[in-house]
């Protein structure tokens, strides 16, 4: 899997793994991995910044550490 290919498979899937929305401000990738900086929106209405790193494999999330 190609990077632009695992940026776009997080990008479709952060707010289901994640359980919030996101407004994603960048992706970067490199092979399987993939690193997401957002401003994510608690369930409070409160905003906080995030960092995360993702893994993708076989066109799925396979590991995400925030």
């Amino acid at each position: 899997m190609g990077n632009e290919a695992s940026k776009q498979t997080v990008l479709a899937g952060i707010d289901a793994a994640t359980g919030r929305r996101n407004h994603v401000h960048r992706a970067l990738a490199q092979g399987d991995l993939v690193v997401t900086h957002a401003t994510t929106f608690l369930p409070d209405g409160s905003r906080a910044a995030a960092f995360d790193l993702w893994r993708v494999t076989g066109g799925q999330i396979a590991g995400h550490w925030g």
